[in-house]
């Protein structure tokens, strides 16, 4: 029987698939570097997802998070943007972060420094070039 079930199994070019390894379809490092809006509508149960700034108008997303978010850069840097309502100049619309990124094969790991302590690890579950969804799994 185990014969049987080998033979079949190679024969349909079935392979053996770790449920926790990393799918590279849905996740393309190479979208990051783009501003990202909280998409709050589709986030659930701890996972946060993220869409497009550019695509915010059509998911109907509210000014005050449109306007805010992150912009991830190759140098390694992280810019929070902050909602302003008016244009009274109160300092610069962002905050400065460092972030970087770590691939195994069971999961990508984004993490982005804090001022203050070692700052938060997150598994990116899925990066494409309309959605960015990540899970908070610890702070270092």
């Amino acid at each position: 029987m185990i014969t049987f079930i080998l033979t079949l199994v190679t024969a349909l070019g079935i392979t053996p698939n770790h449920s926790g390894a990393t799918n590279e379809a849905k996740i393309n490092q190479n979208y990051l570097y783009q501003h990202w809006v909280m998409s709050a509508k589709e986030a659930k149960k701890g996972i946060v997802e993220y869409c497009p700034f550019q695509v915010a108008d059509q998911k109907n997303i509210a000014a005050r998070v449109k306007y805010s978010g992150i912009v991830f850069e190759k140098s390694g840097q992280l810019l929070k943007y902050r909602w302003r309502k008016s244009s009274v100049n109160r300092g610069p619309s962002y905050d400065k972060y460092k972030w970087s990124w770590k691939k195994s094969q069971e999961k990508a790991i984004l993490n982005i420094a804090s001022k203050i302590g070692k700052g938060q690890n997150y598994e990116v579950i899925e990066l494409s070039k309309n959605k960015l969804k990540i899970r908070l799994i610890g702070r270092r």
